[in-house]
């Protein structure tokens, strides 16, 4: 369905129904939501076969900043927020930890559609899990909550009120295999030097997807449109140090025992690499609306991603032990960056990329690109973050940026907020 076809039939709409509305302001913000529905929930949006593609939306700040769909090896955003990328990232979480985002969608074009999400976590020697929690639209998960609409009677009466929107609970797990194997088996010393140079992570996340699209014509009201659902995902990821590698190539660190020093060179130049991938709704699970005799296709596809890290000075471990507790930050700099790819269904792939600058582990400046030519949404994105945490023990973030919105709103805004804590890990480091 083209955009001409959608223009025909919102005018034919308009005059259908016009006569019924005593308020124009009501009619102006009923045909605009129809529209947006249209282009949200059908074949129409970005030429894509699916339908709930709010799924694809990405809920993380932080990983916007480096394109819409990007963070799939971003394992250093440790936001319950970011496992919308890929469930395998949850194997680099340690502690509780909850993430909150509000936002206004598209509210240069109008006002009151929030995009919602709210979840925890909870890590443990290289497994993490990941619950919904109640968000602001006070539902579980992911919420694009549309508003409230009303309908009229044939003499123009209000006769009923409904709330459209569409709400994504993800459940998942994710398992550092590195990590956990070493830990079970203490007395293994290859283990435990190996996760010094590589690490493997494998995690699942299950979509509970609920599309509520209430029918707009009063005709219909008997038959609300609601659609549940289930999806499937299973992500991988694939971390190299490569700056320990190149130390053990060159015995740079043989010099430093030498030396009878207590640090190494890792604690001066950090860097490294992940892998990751992310398949979405593996099993191409289909959603069916109660008015509707078909299903309809839930996205499906995958997202690759390639990330680097580079730190530098690690001022914790460069300080005396009775002194490191004054130390509230690891690194006095860091630099970050990605490549992400997405490709959903027979759809053209869309890519981004992005850049870091980390400074003290607290304050952070991201760009990003992005580029979707078949959903004509290409640009820049640019943000900026403040993460006040005690050595990544106790830790509370603040995330913003804007980023391409498309055709409907060319800048999109988008904030969150997280908080974690490693109880453990505090009681040990305060002893």
């Amino acid at each position: 369905m083209n955009i001409i076809v959608i223009i025909i039939i919102l005018i034919v709409l308009y005059w259908q129904v016009k006569s019924i509305f005593h308020n124009k302001a009501k009619l102006a913000k009923t045909i605009i939501v129809l529209l947006l529905l249209i282009f949200i929930s059908t074949p129409s949006y970005a030429l894509s076969e699916f339908t709930c593609i709010f799924t694809m939306f990405n809920p993380s700040a932080t990983n916007i900043a480096f394109g819409l769909e990007s963070g799939t090896a971003n394992i250093w955003d440790r936001n319950p927020l970011g496992v919308w990328s890929n469930p395998a990232k949850l194997g680099y979480y340690n502690g509780f930890a909850y993430g909150n985002t509000h936002d206004s969608w598209l509210e240069g074009f109008i006002k009151g559609i929030y995009h919602d999400s709210s979840y925890l976590t909870f890590g443990w020697n290289g497994v993490g899990i990941l619950l919904p929690f109640v968000n602001n639209s006070g539902r579980f998960g992911t919420t694009l909550d549309y508003g409230e609409q009303e309908a009229y009677d044939a003499e123009g009466n209000p006769f009923i009120k409904f709330n459209s929107y569409e709400t994504n609970s993800k459940y998942a797990v994710g398992i550092n295999c590195i990590e956990l194997t070493s830990r079970i088996l203490k007395n293994i010393p290859q283990l435990r030097n190996m996760k010094q140079y590589a690490e493997l992570s494998f995690g699942y996340s299950l979509d509970y997807i609920v599309s509520g699209l209430c029918p707009l014509i009063p005709e219909l009201m008997d038959a609300e449109g609601k659609g549940k659902s289930c999806a499937h995902n299973f992500g991988s990821l694939i971390k190299i140090n490569l700056s320990k590698i190149c130390y053990e190539i060159f015995k740079f660190d043989n010099l430093l025992e030498e030396q009878q020093n207590e640090f190494s060179f890792n604690d001066i130049l950090n860097f490294e690499v992940v892998g990751g991938i992310n398949f979405i709704n593996i099993s191409k699970a289909k959603i069916l609306y109660e008015n509707s005799e078909h299903k309809q296709p839930l996205p499906y596809g995958n997202n690759t991603a390639i990330a680097g890290k580079l730190s530098l000075i690690n001022l914790y471990n460069l300080l005396p032990k009775d002194f490191r507790f004054l130390c509230f930050f690891n690194n006095m700099f860091s630099i970050y960056a990605s490549y992400d790819n997405a490709k959903y269904g027979d759809n053209p792939s869309t890519w981004s990329e992005g850049i870091e600058f980390i400074f003290l582990d607290i304050f952070s400046l991201r760009r990003g690109k992005y580029y979707d030519y078949n959903g004509h949404i290409v640009g820049d994105s640019k943000g900026w973050g403040i993460n006040l945490n005690y050595k990544d023990v106790v830790s509370f973030q603040y995330n913003y940026v804007e980023f391409p919105g498309g055709e409907l709103q060319a800048i999109q805004k988008k904030a969150d907020i997280s908080f974690s804590i490693d109880i453990l890990q505090l009681i040990k480091i305060l002893k």
